[in-house]
């Protein structure tokens, strides 16, 4: 098991950020969930290179109306973790 610490930064409608702290690094992770909606399901979306998180703005926040919860990662170098 490894213990993580995270804050929560409101970004825009509809999505905030969490910096998971793990053991070496920060991960950004961007969240979208309705919560005027029951949740139905989690979906994990994870981008490639060049891209970053922020590209599933317009997916998360779809999927968010529809009941999902909709977490995606900024992966190292990459978005808001590009300073590492």
């Amino acid at each position: 098991l490894m213990a993580v610490s995270a804050s929560v930064t409101q970004v825009q409608a509809g999505a905030s950020m969490t910096k998971v702290a793990g053991l070496h690094a920060e991960l950004p992770v961007y969240c979208w969930q309705d919560k005027d909606v029951q949740p139905q399901a989690v979906v994990l979306c994870l981008h490639g290179f060049p891209l970053h998180a922020r590209t599933f703005d317009k997916l998360g926040t779809e999927l968010a109306e529809r009941g999902f919860i909709v977490y995606a990662p900024d992966m190292q170098g990459l978005g808001a973790n590009s300073h590492q």
